[in-house]
């Protein structure tokens, strides 16, 4: 028989060998699953049960508690539905339900075979090495006692060795199997919906919520001010409207909406001044904003507000069907989908005063209803790809008062005629890259506006109260000494860049309320 031949076989062999370990493996883990499994005294039916620490009783010990007394009346429990890993491993879970398996049992039949099919998977490699590859017949291979001697030993070391290592395989395996199931995985997730809604009531005014390891609920109308940090909800349940002072709120939580108001009546967040509150969801669930309300919505105030909308096509400040109202403060918002969206069928969005910038994966304001800027920054910036824009409204927006850029991809949606203030849109021939410095001035050589693209963009709107009759000139690149702020400088000087050209021309008259380029 030829070396190659040979050679060949013996590789085919080893595969076999290989396979055929590894399916005696799966083998001992499935068997001692199935075993530990009936052996369970854990029911796994009911995850509410296992996330508020609740075991259930077998028939046996539910007979004899009914004969012996009369249950107690239950303690009232406060509901805490985060469903986090750290919560659940806290709750009493016992300690043989960490998943299928508790522990290896190897039978000796299982013993056997793994012995064999090492000893036999041995020889051939440590053959294959004596052997130089069948370079050597199996003679002139073991014609030296010696190589006979070393071919124990080595069976011995390989044989011990493959088994300690096929024993430590089987336990890391096991470890795995102990985390909780995909499946009880999804349940959670599916049941989060259905109980985020529950948590402790508060009825102080004052509210740390540092203090607090679940979900918190306000059910009572008034004044609250909160502060601290904390990593789960804030829910509004009332029949009255709520105003929420946020003191230095810090609020992260990877399920669900940060601050919820379930109910239809009004929620105003207030921003205390000289504040900074940042708020991070995260997950997906039935509240996909990380501020989200049924009822009107309004924030007020003169602190900063960060919200960073990380829910699965999440948006970072929405209602179910109710009107958006901003009246100050300072709001930084980033989102997986729209930055604020007024929902369903009578969303209204009104910008009246503060400063908004909003960088969205998705429209940078969306109402489905309209939209109206009185006063105030607005720096929205829509998807840099797709049909989004920084402004979508079904019912068309008004600006009449402040100052406004938005920048979109393709789509382009204009201001009414009937705003008050002066608007100018841009359909550019090819997009502009984020980052780019871009400046609106006039014929004076006087500023409109500068800023930093947030995305790349194809569409712009710009509006000013400084925008009056005239001809103007839009540029990109070149330097701003001014300070940058929520990528809009203020009180610098433009050095001149490279002017854009826009359907041949270099320069553009406004004359009317709305101008499009």
């Amino acid at each position: 028989m030829s070396r190659n031949l040979k050679n060949i076989i013996m590789i085919i062999l080893v595969i076999t060998l290989i396979s055929s370990i590894y399916l005696t493996l799966e083998n001992v883990r499935k068997e001692n699953i199935i075993s530990n499994d009936n052996n369970s005294k854990f029911s796994l039916t009911s995850m509410k049960d296992i996330a508020n620490g609740d075991m259930q009783k077998s028939p046996k010990e539910d007979i004899n508690t009914t004969m012996e007394n009369p249950p107690d009346k239950p303690e009232e429990k406060e509901n805490n539905n985060q469903f986090d890993d750290k919560v659940i491993g806290n709750r009493n879970m016992p300690e043989d339900f960490k998943g299928h398996s508790k522990e290896i049992k190897l039978d000796s039949k299982y013993i056997i075979l793994f012995g064999i099919e090492n000893l036999f998977l041995s020889l051939i490699i440590i053959y294959l090495i004596m052997s130089k590859l069948n370079k050597k017949n199996f003679k002139e291979t073991f014609e030296n006692g010696d190589k006979v001697i070393i071919l124990v030993l080595s069976l011995v070391i390989l044989v011990v060795g493959l088994l300690v290592m096929e024993v430590y395989l089987m336990k890391n395996n096991s470890n795995e199997e102990r985390k909780i199931p995909n499946d009880m995985e999804k349940t959670q997730k599916e049941t989060l919906a259905e109980d985020v809604e529950a948590g402790k009531d508060i009825v102080e005014n004052n509210i740390n919520l540092s203090e607090y390891n679940s979900n918190i609920t306000i059910t009572n109308g008034g004044e609250y001010t909160l502060t601290g940090k904390f990593n789960y909800s804030v829910l509004v349940n009332s029949n009255e409207e709520v105003i929420l002072n946020l003191d230095n709120v810090t609020i992260e939580n990877e399920l669900t909406a940060t601050i919820a108001n379930i109910s239809t009546n009004p929620l105003t967040i207030n921003l205390l001044e000289n504040t900074i509150n940042t708020l991070s969801d995260g997950g997906s669930s039935e509240y996909d904003a990380c501020i989200y309300s049924v009822g009107p919505l309004t924030i007020s105030g003169n602190g900063k507000l960060e919200v960073y909308g990380n829910q699965e096509e999440g948006e970072g400040i929405a209602t179910e069907t109710n009107d958006i109202t901003i009246d100050g403060g300072n709001i930084y918002i980033e989102s997986n989908d729209d930055g604020i969206n007024a929902g369903g069928d009578g969303g209204k969005i009104t910008i009246n005063n503060g400063t908004v910038y909003i960088n969205a994966s998705g429209d940078g304001i969306d109402s489905n209803k309209d939209l109206v800027i009185n006063g105030g920054t607005v720096y929205t910036v829509g998807s840099p790809v797709g049909g989004d824009a920084g402004i979508d409204t079904d019912e068309g927006f008004d600006i009449n008062g402040g100052l406004v850029i938005a920048l979109g991809s393709d789509m382009l949606e204009k201001p009414n005629s009937s705003s008050n203030q002066n608007s100018v849109c841009f359909s550019l021939d090819s997009a502009v890259e984020k980052g780019t410095l871009i400046t609106l001035i006039n014929e004076n050589d006087e500023v409109i506006i500068s800023f930093e693209a947030s995305e790349n963009f194809r569409t712009l709107i710009i509006s000013s109260n400084l925008l009056e009759e005239g001809t103007y000139y839009l540029y990109r690149d070149g330097e701003n000494t001014g300070k940058l702020e929520n990528g809009i400088y203020y009180d610098g000087d433009y050095t001149k860049g490279t002017q854009i050209t826009i359907k041949n021309n270099n320069s553009f008259n406004v004359s009317s309320k709305v101008t499009s380029i």
